[in-house]
């Protein structure tokens, strides 16, 4: 998948990030509940085998972790 650089909106509720190793296991997780719609800058994105596509938070209170999509996860202004 190409690299983006742009800002993802995340919709109130619970959005829980993680990061990875080399091989795709799970070797941190963030959970963080937001009270209103919120944006945070996205600078990557990549398909993982089992869990769809995920951007890499470039930012905020999940910066440096990876969210995957979801149906309340609208992303906004991206380009890549």
């Amino acid at each position: 998948m190409p690299d983006l650089t742009g800002t993802v909106q995340f919709e109130p509720g619970t959005h829980v990030g993680h990061t990875y190793d080399a091989k795709g296991a799970v070797t941190g997780r963030r959970a963080v509940t937001l009270e209103r719609p919120s944006r945070f800058a996205a600078d990557e994105r990549i398909r993982a085998r089992g869990r769809g596509i995920s951007y890499h938070v470039g930012g905020g209170e999940l910066g440096g972790y990876w969210l995957a999509t979801r149906r309340d996860l609208a992303i906004a202004t991206l380009a890549g």
